[in-house]
């Protein structure tokens, strides 16, 4: 592709899309509820409702909260 960057799919609908030139990758799932991000400088795991960061040899994790509407429009 352009810019030297390559998408691949896999059969379980796995994406990876990796940029050459800044040495990046990018990377989820089939069901899209776990991705990567890879950096010479960062690495970013997500999985389901946990974010783990890889910063410049420290590491911290955050967890992320997603409101959900319940069948009557009240956030749960």
């Amino acid at each position: 592709m352009r810019h030297d960057v390559a998408v691949e799919m896999t059969l379980d609908r796995a994406i990876r899309v990796v940029n050459h030139a800044h040495k990046a990758v990018a990377a989820t799932n089939g069901r899209g509820n776990a991705s990567c991000i890879y950096h010479v400088a960062a690495k970013i795991y997500q999985d389901r409702t946990s974010t783990q960061l890889e910063l410049y040899g420290g590491t911290t994790s955050i967890c992320t909260y997603i409101a959900r509407k319940s069948r009557f429009g009240k956030k749960s």
